[in-house]
């Protein structure tokens, strides 16, 4: 039986503008170049999944519900688009709270990749952390760290490094995977 391929897509900071802990639905704004090449990966297959930290919620930034009208918001913006999300998973512990759901752990992955039946090696992780490349390296997928502007940090080692959406699209386009 054929598996599927997905991009992991991190939240904040990667898919929309980190604005720190986010609880309003009006302060969402869906990164330049994101929804377009989101739109074409799902053209060609890809599941697009997002795993996201929200620590806001643990630390008692934001409530269950306000995570959940962002995410609503989150939605819509991206539907308006064309985009449409395969599932989307969050951690809402403290980083204090030894989780087993907290990236770099890798259970949202796994969980998706059975819920999906995934090929992890034909899927990319992308994130503009360590805990997400961490994450998607532990599981073998092709990870992007989406850089835009603060000095690399030594210790991460992502397969590859974008400082935009038009990189990460035309990466993934030319790459054998596609």
């Amino acid at each position: 039986m054929d598996r599927n391929k997905a991009l992991f897509l991190d939240r904040d900071g990667t898919l929309i503008e980190d604005v720190g802990y986010i609880g309003e639905p009006d302060l969402v704004r869906v990164l330049p170049g994101a929804a377009s090449a989101l739109i074409e990966f799902q053209r060609a297959g890809y599941l697009l999944i997002v795993i996201s930290n929200q620590s806001g919620i643990g630390r008692g930034f934001i409530t269950e519900e306000q995570y959940r009208l962002v995410h609503e918001r989150i939605l819509a913006d991206l539907a308006h688009q064309g985009v449409t999300l395969a599932e989307a998973y969050y951690c809402p512990h403290h980083p204090d709270a030894q989780c087993h759901c907290r990236k770099p752990s890798t259970h949202f992955l796994l969980r998706a990749a059975d819920t999906f039946n995934l090929d992890l090696h034909q899927s990319w992780m992308i994130g503009d952390k360590l805990s997400d490349v961490e994450a998607g390296a532990a599981v073998r997928c092709t990870t992007v760290l989406l850089q835009r502007s603060d000095p690399m940090d030594p210790t991460v080692r992502p397969d590859y490094v974008c400082a935009n959406w038009s990189a990460i699209h035309s990466l993934i386009l030319t790459s054998e995977y596609f």
